[in-house]
């Protein structure tokens, strides 16, 4: 393992991202804020303002609950394992996954699911008649204009590392945004629903030891938030079922973990900086695919890269793909990390639900100093919170791996094996049952029954 002093330090023209800086910076920097909606799309629905208000006043059925994510536009992340728990558990309760995909309601359907598309009548019906709705991301998973009147729970979507929210950097925006930030801060103030993000009643968090993290981000009220875990982290349990017609990835991991082999999963953050991605991270920190494959064969060892969907292709078009290297193509990382023996990732929160499975835990931080220099401040230490070695390159990521296959070939704890525990009880208060559990807290009688203040953000 590399000194800590050593890994943090300067790490010359080798770490340091190639290309015009400032170019870099000014792109980051707008694409954070762009995700706040843009500024036409907005002053369109402020104007549909009267469609939120007819919502609000239709009578909410008690006993339909609505679910989406990520824009409507996948099944996936805590409101997918909410909604696969409360549709098989809960007899008195209408569960429908609305979303804008006509492929997902199919898949839904087609396996015996409640779900609509959104641009229909029964998915506009379902939408404004719902009492509660539970989104990842923001309002918009399902739509903003719809959700009137319905009780929102954020189900959010991972403990970020990274400051998020209204702690996200805006220093050196161009001036066009910052005005275009400023007209955004208006129209929130007048019409609220606007800001998808920041429109809920709960927020749902996994610890309390995380409560002022999210608090800061989204300026909220302690009382609006629910310590009640992730759905998702069902998945990692052995006992949560995979239904073959959700879960086609399985066939290929059930493959992958043939004669003995264990799995090598490598989640690396998505940059969102143009011209630096995850193949960057590959090559120009000495990933050698001849080598890597060596290796992996030596120690029967498989390693499965999930990279963010808009960088699949251009690692899948640079790798030579052999039998030991694979590109994950599936949106969902959890059933992979469910098989997987040692993950590999840098920044990824996904880590700390990893830490479930109290399984090794190699850290990729390649580009820590330009990571921080251009996507923020960490919300914790980055040292304190991550147990395991830390590589500055696949070289040390190699020797690393083979440390931990040697130990564990010989039945030994690796060496963070007590830090991870304890990490771990920071960010995980609850170890199973995270569905059940925040299905008990919002849809049990008279869980969410009374009057409310809706926990949004207050413009500046």
């Amino acid at each position: 393992m590399v000194p800590e002093t050593e890994i943090w330090g300067n790490r010359g023209p080798r770490g340091a991202l190639a290309g015009n800086q400032a170019e870099r910076k000014e792109h980051l920097l707008t694409f954070n804020w762009r995700k706040r909606r843009n500024l036409l799309e907005s002053l369109v629905l402020a104007a549909l303002f009267p469609g939120y208000l007819i919502a609000k006043v239709i009578p909410k059925n008690q006993r339909l609950c609505v679910f989406g994510s990520s824009s409507g536009e996948q099944f996936g992340d805590n409101s997918k394992y909410l909604f696969l728990h409360a549709a098989r558990e809960a007899r008195d309760v209408t569960c429908v996954y609305i979303s804008r995909n006509p492929g997902i309601v199919k898949l839904l359907r087609d396996n015996g699911f409640r779900a609509e598309y959104l641009y229909s009548r029964r998915g506009v019906a379902a939408s404004v008649r719902a009492s509660k709705a539970f989104v990842t991301h923001s309002t918009d998973d399902i739509h903003r204009l719809l959700l009137g009147g319905a009780r929102v729970i954020q189900l959010w979507h991972g403990t970020p590392l990274k400051k998020i929210g209204y702690q996200t950097r805006t220093e050196g925006l161009p001036r066009w945004m910052r005005f275009k930030i400023g007209l955004l801060k208006v129209l929130y103030r007048l019409f609220p629903y606007l800001d998808g993000t920041m429109s809920f009643d709960h927020f749902c968090v996994s610890s309390d030891q995380v409560r002022d993290s999210f608090r800061e981000a989204f300026r909220i009220l302690d009382s609006s938030m629910v310590t009640v875990g992730q759905p998702r982290n069902d998945c990692l349990s052995p006992e949560f079922p995979l239904q073959p017609g959700l879960f086609p990835e399985v066939a290929l991991l059930e493959r992958l973990k043939k004669d003995d082999a264990k799995l090598v999963a490598w989640l690396p953050t998505y940059r969102r900086l143009a011209g630096f991605g995850v193949v960057n991270l590959l090559f120009d920190f000495g990933f050698d695919e001849n080598e890597c494959e060596r290796m992996l064969a030596r120690l029967n060892l498989h390693l499965v890269v999930k990279p963010h969907p808009h960088e699949r292709d251009a690692l899948a078009s640079r790798l030579q793909g052999t039998d030991r290297v694979h590109v994950y193509e599936p949106v969902d990382p959890y059933p992979l990390l469910r098989y997987t023996d040692v993950l590999l990732t840098d920044y990824s929160s996904v880590f700390f639900d990893y830490l479930l499975r109290d399984q090794p835990v190699i850290f990729t931080p390649f580009d820590y100093g330009d990571y921080q220099k251009y996507s923020g401040e960490f919300y914790y230490d980055y040292d304190l919170v991550t147990p395991g070695p830390k590589c500055r390159d696949w070289k040390e990521v190699l020797h690393e791996l083979e440390v931990v296959c040697q130990k564990q070939a010989r039945g030994e704890s690796d060496d963070f094996a007590t830090q991870r525990k304890t990490v771990c009880r920071k960010f995980n208060q609850f170890g199973d049952s995270f569905s059940r559990r925040v299905w008990q807290e919002f849809c049990s009688s008279g869980a969410v029954g009374a009057e409310h203040d809706v926990a949004r953000v207050k413009s500046k």
